[in-house]
């Protein structure tokens, strides 16, 4: 049996529920909904902790929490130009087999 496909070519046509919003078996928003919302979540609270140590920065008050970030920042710049990189070669990879 040959499973069929929508015109999106990623999401199955079969729908698991009726409506405008309705998810497709086999789709990822249910699957990474709840890491979604737990990433925005620390996202902000990170920011309402950053924001005051970068404002007392600027005053020339710095202590351990801002150097904390600042390493952070330089550390993951560095680590999203690698991943993108390693993503890009995996991206050309699949795509040339698949073609």
């Amino acid at each position: 049996m040959r499973r069929t496909f929508s015109s999106t070519g990623i999401l199955p046509s079969v729908s698991t529920m009726d409506g405008p919003y309705s998810f497709r078996a086999g789709a990822l928003f249910p699957a990474v909904w709840p890491l979604t919302l737990f990433s925005m979540s620390l996202a902000l609270a990170l920011c309402y902790v950053y924001d005051p140590l970068r404002r007392a920065a600027k005053r020339g008050e710095t202590n351990f929490f801002y150097f904390l970030f600042d390493d952070a920042q330089k550390f993951l710049a560095i680590v999203t130009t690698f991943v993108t990189f390693i993503l890009g070669f995996f991206n050309a990879t699949v795509f040339s087999r698949w073609c």
